[in-house]
């Protein structure tokens, strides 16, 4: 059994909340795992993958801020 080579395993973490005025606020946490040996990926760290934390607003556009793509 071996974790996939191009998309290994992940699982994440992913909401938006409106909170008035057209301002909405966005969160990702994701992290990668390896399915046959049960460990995090990206060199054991929590969330490694993504993390990140955002504001949006429909006329500005979006900004986001933390370890992402």
């Amino acid at each position: 059994m071996r974790s996939g080579n191009i998309q290994g395993g992940r699982w994440a973490l992913r909401g938006t909340e409106d909170v008035g005025d057209g301002l909405k606020t966005l969160l990702v946490l994701e992290n990668g795992f390896n399915v046959a040996n049960r460990k995090l990926g990206q060199g054991s760290d929590e969330f490694g993958r993504q993390a990140y934390v955002g504001l949006s607003l429909a006329t500005l556009g979006t900004v986001t801020l933390g370890r992402q793509y």
